[in-house]
């Protein structure tokens, strides 16, 4: 009985100390996941909008998109629409995984936390439905939430109606506030993109392609170069400036003492002649 008894207290002793090592296991393990992002930059309390894991699919984790031989005519066909592959852009999930093809030194330089927001500003017209979303889903996915003010959608005067309504009540359910801007008649890039960074509120604004698709913090490193060559050449340019002004403000006022000096020769002139015998 007493054997019995002695088992009974090991066996619960030792259930102590295994659920106490697993307590202690998991703790650590979680410190050091918050190590981590710390060191990669980024606050640990932000988490990133994660990105799907790769799964089967066509274009997954970049791979190529292999058209049937039956559906090859058609695609010729699709093709004259936005002059590329349509179908095999429509067979592409809209927030497909990509491998991650930054250099190495890219993948492991430390950013700061403090780093501005940006405004993404993407002209688009006539765009496909699969590229235009799969390149706003890419920046959703791959960039720190905090960082993304908004995403301006500039529509310079397309025709689709897709495009229209049907876009609009899209982009409205996504995580990240994304605006639909309209040109009221067929602008131009420039024309647009100002027009998108007339109504942008972020402090850096992002411009992009309608048909590309955002890399791993590309925001991130946007952003860090904008807030560096503002840091480093910010104080050169308002130097300059100053330079140019001054440099304006005596060539005005050298022009004024010349056209003084020419009106006082002129006024003379006048009067001596007013003066001479006739």
């Amino acid at each position: 009985m007493r054997k019995f008894a002695y088992c009974k207290v090991v066996l619960a002793t030792s259930l102590i100390w295994v659920l106490l090592d697993m307590f202690l296991l998991l703790y650590f393990s979680e410190c050091n996941k918050c190590d981590e992002r710390k060191e990669r930059g980024l606050p640990a309390g932000d988490v990133l909008e994660p990105v799907q894991k790769p799964h089967e699919g066509p274009g997954e984790m970049g791979k190529p998109v292999v058209i049937p031989k039956e559906d090859q005519e058609k695609m010729k066909e699709m093709f004259k629409i936005n002059q590329f592959n349509l179908m095999a852009s429509e067979m592409i999930a809209l927030n497909r995984s990509l491998p991650d093809v930054r250099l190495e030194g890219c993948k492991t330089k430390v950013y700061p936390d403090n780093l501005p927001t940006t405004s993404v500003v993407i002209v688009f017209h006539n765009e496909a439905w699969s590229t235009l979303l799969r390149t706003v889903h890419s920046v959703i996915n791959r960039s720190p939430r905090h960082m993304i003010e908004e995403i301006v959608l500039v529509d310079d005067a397309s025709e689709r109606d897709f495009l229209k309504r049907p876009l609009e009540s899209y982009v409205k359910k996504l995580k990240v506030p994304v605006h639909v801007i309209r040109m009221e008649q067929r602008s131009g890039l420039i024309r647009a993109r100002l027009k998108g960074a007339a109504v942008s509120k972020g402090q850096v604004i992002t411009f992009l392609d309608a048909h590309c698709t955002s890399f791993d913090k590309l925001m991130v490193q946007v952003t860090s170069a904008a807030e560096e060559y503002e840091r480093k050449y910010h104080p050169e340019y308002e130097r300059l400036k100053k330079l140019v002004t001054r440099a304006q403000s005596e060539q005005q006022k050298e022009q004024l003492e010349q056209k003084d000096v020419g009106s006082v020769a002129l006024d003379a002139r006048t009067a001596e002649d007013s003066a001479s015998p006739s």
